[in-house]
């Protein structure tokens, strides 16, 4: 496939700390950052990092992973409004359904509605539906929580 890098745009901020002892109880760690942004070429509206790697979604829903060199994207199948990249990569299409990434250009729809998710390295998938109801997936189906968002 031909790179989209025409198409995928964001930053990429690049870090340094430095620490100094803390004082007081303020909680403050001392530690002071620096950033500097670096181009990537492309345009994205929404972007996901987590240790499934980097995931985007454009403005027409199309669906990347950026490759391990950090400057070219691949093209995954399918269409999403929203994707989430933690343990696993997860997103919600323009009608609100969910889908998991199981690899190989493939997606599992998951039963439900939600207009926002999100993973954690650790496995936990959190989601709003469109009514701002706030919903955890158990493995099995989702947990209603109580609150709005």
């Amino acid at each position: 496939r031909r790179s989209p890098s025409r198409e995928v745009s964001w930053l990429k901020v690049v870090t340094s700390s430095t620490s100094s002892s803390s004082s007081g109880s303020s909680g403050s760690s001392g530690a002071k950052v620096s950033a500097k942004w670096r181009a990537i070429p492309g345009r994205l509206t929404r972007i996901s990092k987590g240790r499934s790697g980097v995931w985007g979604v454009n403005r027409n829903g199309y669906i990347y992973k950026l490759n391990s060199n950090g400057r070219s994207w691949t093209r995954i199948r399918g269409k999403l409004v929203q994707v989430s990249s933690g343990s696993s990569v997860w997103g919600v299409n323009k009608y609100g359904h969910i889908y998991r990434y199981r690899g190989g250009n493939r997606w599992q729809r998951i039963p439900g509605l939600l207009t926002n998710l999100d993973v954690s390295d650790s496995g936990h998938v959190w989601g709003v539906n469109r009514g701002g109801s706030i919903y955890r997936w158990t493995g099995r189906n989702w947990q209603h929580i109580g609150g709005r968002a």
